[in-house]
């Protein structure tokens, strides 16, 4: 059997051996972390790639390895990398504290309390944490915050009343949907980023 040529990477002549030895250690450095991590969806780039300089890899390589892992089985979500069967788990400890998080958010529809008090504690600001990057929980900015199913049902009374009545103002929106000004507002934005609606002036229409 006819050993495999090396290859041209970053400029250096690698061996098939090595290159395989290479990226599976990079691969095990972002599966390691989802072991240990398990509420987090990624590996911060940045500590990927120190974790791999740490593990004498030329700094050269590290484009080109992980160019190789996206497209072996691994993805970028904003600023990290992880594998693409990771699912995001709650620590047990943390399983009480999003219970009575998400319990709250349902008893009070759209008026739920501030984040300070939804989250008045380390534990129960990880287990919003995790409640947002896991999609319970939709945060349409930093002090607006609802969960899934009430987020939902406002987003399509919107878009009902838009279907129905051609445009509205802010004001009319917010009236009809029984939410405040903190809410309806960077809803109102996420939808005009989304393409599904079109602001003109003070009135909002569908886009479509």
């Amino acid at each position: 059997m006819k050993e495999k040529k090396a290859a041209q990477r970053a400029g250096l002549i690698l061996a098939p051996h090595w290159w395989k030895e290479i990226t599976s250690k990079a691969a095990a450095l972002i599966d390691s972390w989802h072991k240990h991590n398990t509420d987090s969806p990624s590996m911060p780039i940045g500590t990927w790639r120190t974790q791999l300089l740490a593990e004498s890899t030329p700094e050269p390589l590290l484009d080109a390895i992980e160019k190789h892992l996206l497209s072996n089985g691994y993805s970028k979500q904003k600023d990290g990398i992880c594998n693409e069967d990771h699912s995001l788990e709650l620590p047990d400890r943390l399983v009480p504290f999003a219970s009575s998080i998400l319990k709250t958010f349902k008893s009070s529809g759209l008026t739920p309390p501030p984040r300070v008090e939804l989250a008045p504690d380390e534990s129960s600001q990880q287990a919003l944490t995790f409640l947002i990057r896991s999609g319970q929980v939709i945060e349409l900015d930093p002090k607006a915050l609802l969960d899934a199913e009430n987020f939902q049902k406002l987003r399509q009374s919107v878009i009902d009343h838009l279907q129905t009545n051609a445009r509205a103002t802010a004001s009319e929106l917010r009236e009809q949907s029984g939410a405040s000004r903190k809410f309806i507002m960077p809803l109102l934005e996420g939808l005009d980023a989304e393409g599904i609606t079109r602001r003109d002036g003070d009135y909002r229409t569908l886009a479509q």
